[in-house]
């Protein structure tokens, strides 16, 4: 509007016309020439009371077939009274509800647990009954859902006690439907994003920039030290500043081989430490699995048993000597663990234990790389896009919007390919990119959050011009045009 008004001559005025809802002009600062003169009118007079279903999230975010999900949904009540309404949940060819009930001006969570049975993106959404404000009684989401996981083990040399390792890893992966495993030979790493998880059978020390990188590309880092490994690069792989301790970490030995079956050795279980709260150990709770760490040690480096408080302690010896230790998860990195338990049956018994494969599995599970997503979810007014490959033909494409109509869509080349667009701007639902029969990708669109508190302003708070009416702002129309005072 202003640069409208730039292109006019003499005497300038700008009049808004708004509801003035709080939420969109709170923290908005108006500023215009100072010769422009401003004339704010208020339309509608009262707030309106508004029930929002407000948020719709999975986590994990990227399941895997099978594994146990929380489908969490917030609801908002923009009303000084307390609600009560019934949720809908729809997702993956079931429907689940629930009774909730909201305060005054509050938040109200509700958790579904489920699991999905096919990879591929899943829709989910959650709804309440219709109110007033019909637009955001609806809500959307879009969950990848993984065929499995790929762990990926940097083998030891054949001389190392920890050679054994990465075939106990083989059987892991065996008995864990949703886990895939493969060995590389020592001292390779694996691409950039082609794995989640890195096992370092026996890290010298080396590489730790290329592992950083790793990590924040999305790898979750296991690493387990080699004799000889100094605690300053244990310190600078979990991101800490390294102390001034150059030395080699001494090493612990008890017992030997033959001597496992006689019980010489540490034992270990869940750190003092440890959270209650910890995922990780939610299956452990009950007792009826057992010690996730159950069986017997012979060989151990001697970590210091003080470390700060952004590095989690998982597993301890019982006289306090970290087996498992973990950075803090953040969405810039992947979790890093720093490993002083033996996998290796040679080194101890804990691989042959029962406890063994479900503690692997949920240590896994809940220590994975926070989803960087993509462009899954859009605003009402956007234009759509999809980058399908160069082995689908544009001619077979459609797109379809939340009520299952076809919409036109535009095709244009671009350096990665055939980009396909719609023409017009979208509105809220779940949109769906088809080759025949079959979805080939999933797009939703919500209404925005913000909108949802309509709670009104009043127009003097916001600093500059006077504020009329619209009677005011015709009459002075009207005289603008002027009057005529003789009729004839």
């Amino acid at each position: 509007a202003t640069s409208q008004l730039d292109q006019v001559r003499g005497e300038r005025e700008l009049v808004i016309l708004s509801d003035f809802q709080s939420s969109a002009w709170n923290d908005f600062t108006l500023e215009v020439p100072a010769d422009v003169s401003v004339v704010k009118v208020k339309l509608g007079a009262t707030d309106v009371e508004n029930l929002a279903v407000h948020e719709l999230f999975a986590s994990p975010d990227d399941p895997v077939v099978g594994q146990d999900v929380l489908m969490v949904c917030r609801l908002r009540n923009y009303s000084a009274t307390p609600r009560r309404t019934t949720l809908y949940l729809d997702f993956d060819g079931g429907k689940q509800s629930r009774e909730v009930e909201i305060p005054a001006w509050g938040e109200a969570e509700m958790n579904f647990k489920t699991r999905f049975s096919q990879a591929g993106q899943v829709a989910v959404s959650a709804a309440i009954a219709e109110d007033i404000f019909p637009g955001d009684d609806t809500r959307h989401a879009l969950v990848r859902v993984r065929e499995a996981l790929r762990l990926t083990s940097v083998a030891p040399r054949q001389d190392s006690m920890h050679a054994p390792g990465p075939k106990v890893l083989d059987r892991l992966a065996s008995s864990l439907d949703w886990l895939e495993h493969r060995t590389l030979p020592p001292g390779e790493l694996p691409a950039s994003g082609s794995t989640d998880y890195l096992f370092l059978h026996s890290w010298d020390g080396t590489g730790l920039e290329n592992l950083q990188a790793l990590a924040a590309n999305g790898t979750t880092l296991l690493v387990q030290p080699a004799l000889g490994c100094t605690l300053n690069v244990c310190e600078q792989i979990l991101g800490l500043p390294a102390t001034n301790r150059p030395g080699a970490i001494p090493v612990d030995t008890k017992g030997g081989n033959k001597n496992l079956g006689n019980k010489v050795g540490w034992k270990a279980g869940i750190s003092p430490h440890a959270s209650d709260k910890a995922p990780s150990f939610a299956l452990f709770q009950s007792g009826e699995f057992g010690n996730p760490a159950a069986g017997i040690f012979q060989r151990r480096l001697r970590l210091p048993n003080e470390w700060p408080e952004n590095v989690r302690r998982l597993i301890d010896y019982e006289d306090g000597i970290p087996g498992l230790l973990a950075t803090q998860t953040t969405t810039t990195t992947a979790p890093i663990v720093l490993w002083n338990l033996p996998v290796s049956d040679t080194l101890g018994s804990w691989s042959t234990q029962s406890p063994f494969v479900p503690f692997m599995g949920e240590l896994l599970l809940n220590h994975r790389a926070a989803s960087k997503g993509g462009a899954l979810e859009a605003m009402p007014g956007d234009i759509l896009a999809w980058t399908p490959g160069e082995e689908v033909s544009p001619d077979s494409v459609a797109l379809y919007d939340g009520q299952d109509q076809i919409r036109d869509i535009s095709v244009e080349m671009t350096p990665q390919g055939v980009r396909l667009t719609s023409r017009a701007p979208v509105v809220p639902g779940i949109h769906q990119w088809k080759i025949g029969e079959g979805v080939a990708f999933q797009q939703v669109v919500n209404f925005p959050a913000t909108e949802s508190d309509l709670r009104l302003m009043d127009p003097a708070q916001l600093r500059g011009g006077e504020v009329v009416d619209t009677q005011t702002l015709l009459r002075r129309a009207e005289l603008g045009e002027g009057i005529p005072l003789w009729p004839w």
